[in-house]
């Protein structure tokens, strides 16, 4: 699968997450510190999840919400930043 074939399938509920977080939580941080240790901690979340899905068999559906969570805080930090990744 290409990376556009992904972004396809995810696009949809990226742009929904991403709503909702903006509308939830309207203001992010002025420095990139700040901004960083929001994807942090989403991006331990994450791990916490799929530890507990792997050694306690628990459902993926929490990795899926972590994720998407990360992603969404990881677009809002390079929003912020207001810099592509090539520049």
């Amino acid at each position: 699968m290409t990376g556009q074939e992904i972004l396809n399938r995810f696009s949809k509920d990226i742009i929904t997450h991403l709503d909702n977080a903006v509308e939830r939580y309207p203001t992010w941080p002025a420095d990139n510190v700040h901004g960083a240790a929001i994807v942090g901690e989403e991006a331990g979340e994450l791990i916490r999840a799929a530890l507990q899905a792997h050694y306690d068999g628990k459902s993926n559906v929490p990795i899926s919400v972590e994720t998407m969570h990360t992603i969404v805080t990881a677009l809002r930090l390079l929003d912020a930043i207001g810099l592509g990744c090539g520049q």
